[in-house]
């Protein structure tokens, strides 16, 4: 079998029926939420293939993947087989390599020279030889840095960095200009002004794709950066592949692959594979991350409505959006936080969670300055709120799912997760919004729920739990809420004493 590829494809050439059937195979994967489609009797789910039976193809970012992992397939008689793939490899891709400039020089607010630290240049150096794929860095790990050098390295005369909300469009503008001293382009914000570097919103992309100056404009594009790869979708995949003579895809993530197989193989096929990772707790070692610390306040009281047999979105309601019990604890915590010298940001899933939030800071800190932001205010009023949280004019921030991931507060020291859920690689997200290690601050608090009221809320309290012990950086203490004051006096005794 032989496999042809471009940017974009690749194709299976002069393949037996067998080898088709291992790569269809080894690309198929159960489509999520499809056992509970309307007229799925059964509840099986639907499964769905990578491999495109019409012209022989796959995705591209695909190909590395799947010929250097071993597969397994249960045959007829519920055998395992396991396989490796085989294939001479043609590349057919139009353009060749670019050599890359040796010395890179970025620059900070004041136009002077920063030192890029050891392993950025080191994931530059694997994404220049590899040419695609992701690069795995914590949280406040300088992800739009690396990607400002590599950019600085190739000298692309047209590279478009993708994002996918509004607030990291304007953060993302303002950090590359900093970094390369250059104007950069944008397209988001109901603003159409591309450069030789332009950060777009990836749905402003998608919504206008069908137009013709949108497709001639991404097919121009050489160089392709995907930020926050780990949402790969059906935006960022069609964006991806309109950029047809992008020679060169990244992917800048902190959590790549934590998903189900379709997700994993959405991300690999968007950019690639993981070509570079470096873990948090290795930064954190090396001194470059503020050192994370949870707090999981056990929630053993039952709330004021029974929860037991309700359905998901009665349970969610009742056991975290308006139990009273959770809620006073949660802002509680916060206040005590404030009250320690540190700023506080609150997370909520929900836009009414965090309006409940905002009422109880006026009940019980009403002398302390609260501010609620979600998907309703503009990129002026978030940019407002995150500059006020990180000056120190405000006290407690309460934000919905925007300020999820990607955003960058350096001076933030409080993280309090009232959201709930499993949250997976969100959780990470979530987590180390106070990550930046800055001047005289050395440890980040994180304050979560462990939901012991209800089988499936405290289920999914550990997965939350679980997903930071794998990291293996954070210290986690387990603690009653009332307890909380006590626990967070005894920490900051410990932290000073070193």
């Amino acid at each position: 079998m032989v496999i042809e590829y471009n940017n974009c494809w690749s194709y299976l050439r002069d393949a037996s029926n067998n080898e088709i059937a291992h790569v269809s195979h080894a690309l198929t994967y159960e489509k999520k939420g499809s056992r509970y489609w309307p007229g799925r009797r059964n509840k099986q789910p639907v499964k769905m293939s990578m491999y495109n039976p019409r012209f022989n193809s796959i995705p591209a970012g695909l190909l590395n993947w799947l010929l250097t992992k071993k597969h397994k397939h249960k045959d007829e008689n519920g055998e395992i087989e396991h396989y490796f793939i085989h294939a001479e490899v043609v590349d057919k891709r139009p353009s060749k390599p670019i050599k890359p400039q040796k010395h890179i020089i970025l620059f900070d607010e004041d136009a002077r020279p920063i030192e890029i630290r050891d392993y950025q240049l080191e994931a530059v150096d694997a994404f220049i030889q590899a040419e695609r794929g992701m690069i795995k860095v914590p949280a406040r790990g300088g992800k739009t840095t690396i990607a400002a050098a590599i950019i600085k390295a190739l000298k692309i005369p047209k590279t478009l960095f993708v994002v996918n909300s509004k607030t990291l469009l304007n953060q993302s503008i303002d950090e590359l200009s900093m970094r390369l001293q250059e104007a950069v382009g944008i397209i988001g914000n109901s603003k159409w002004n591309p450069s030789r570097v332009t950060v777009a919103s990836v749905k402003t992309l998608h919504d206008r794709i069908d137009e013709c100056y949108v497709q001639d404009f991404l097919a121009d594009q050489q160089f392709i950066i995907f930020d926050e790869s780990h949402s790969a979708s059906t935006m960022p995949t069609k964006v991806g592949w309109a950029c047809k003579n992008a020679h060169y895809r990244l992917g800048l993530t902190a959590t790549p692959l934590m998903g189900d197989k379709e997700s994993k193989l959405q991300q690999m096929a968007l950019t690639g594979s993981v070509i570079y990772d470096i873990s948090m707790k290795e930064l954190v070692n090396r001194g470059n991350l503020a050192k994370p610390t949870m707090f999981y306040l056990e929630m053993n009281e039952n709330p004021d409505v029974p929860l037991e047999g309700s359905s998901w979105d009665i349970l969610y309601r009742d056991g975290i959006i308006f139990n009273e019990k959770r809620n006073l604890a949660i802002i509680l915590s916060a206040v005590t936080m404030v009250q320690k010298g540190f700023g506080v940001l609150l997370l909520v899933e929900r836009i009414e969670h965090g309006e409940i939030f905002l009422n109880l800071c006026k009940k019980y800190a009403e002398d302390l300055n609260v501010h609620y932001i979600s998907g309703m205010h503009g990129s002026d009023d978030r940019d407002e709120a995150k500059a006020a949280i990180q000056n120190g004019k405000l006290d407690i921030l309460i934000t919905s799912r925007i300020f999820n991931q990607g955003i960058d507060i350096p001076e933030l020291q409080c993280v309090v997760i009232a959201s709930g859920y499993k949250a997976g690689a969100l959780q990470i997200q979530r987590s180390t919004r106070g990550a930046t290690k800055t001047e005289g601050k050395d440890d980040t608090i994180v304050i979560d729920c462990m939901d012991n009221f209800n089988d499936l809320l405290q289920k999914h309290s550990l997965e939350r739990r679980k997903v930071c012990e794998k990291q293996k950086a954070y210290e986690i203490i387990d603690c009653h809420w009332s307890e909380f004051e006590n626990k967070i006096d005894e920490f900051i005794k410990k932290e000073k004493s070193k």
